[in-house]
């Protein structure tokens, strides 16, 4: 039996320890092949400075940006204007790991038109930057480099992991809503 790999019952279950805080990841497959490709699939990712702990992210947006804008240095307008973007989201109180292109979409949507609130739909040269600083926050959770440029994970004193209330647990970022992948082309009304 391979090592890491062990019948349950019906079930196979794979496990693996991160080497840096020694906590143990654990999943369980109908196949022994399968529960043998996860656990290689997941030591790979370690060697290659690829792995994602399968807890980072389950912090609210808002809650992550407030942890965030601590470390910033902005002078008070950049201060008031990312504070107003990220307030102005519909997905503040939603998980950084469950915010989808699609919840940035209809939030962007949702500046272009009038509502009770305002009169009149936002110009699309605000909307663009509320957009450009909501995704520099986004940025922000993603992991961070070593000098190879390869992911480590942001660190137990790292926003995420403040936000999380954690400090001996590092949270790499990163997920569905890489910032990379959120698009969105800005067109003015003649």
């Amino acid at each position: 039996m391979p090592e890491g790999v062990s019948r349950r019952g019906e079930s196979w279950r794979a496990w693996y320890r991160n080497p840096e805080t020694g906590r143990q990841h654990e999943r369980s497959f109908p196949k022994q092949a399968e529960a043998v490709r996860w656990r290689r699939q997941q030591l790979d990712a370690f060697d290659r400075g690829r792995w994602v702990d399968p807890e980072a992210g389950k912090v609210s947006f808002v809650r992550y940006f407030e942890a965030w804008e601590r470390n910033q240095v902005w002078t008070d307008g950049t201060r008031r204007a990312m504070l107003l973007a990220a307030r102005s989201t519909s997905f503040a109180d939603v998980d950084l790991r469950r915010v989808r292109p699609s919840h940035v979409e209809a939030w962007v949507k949702s500046m272009t038109v009038a509502t009770p609130d305002r009169p009149r739909a936002l110009a699309p040269g605000t909307i663009k930057t509320r957009f450009v600083n909501v995704r520099s926050v986004f940025r922000g959770s993603r992991t961070r480099r070593d000098d190879r440029g390869r992911p480590h994970g942001p660190g137990p004193n790292s926003p995420l992991a403040q936000a999380r209330g954690s400090d001996d647990d590092p949270r790499a970022g990163g997920g569905p809503a890489d910032p990379r992948r959120l698009r969105l082309t800005f067109r003015t009304s003649r």
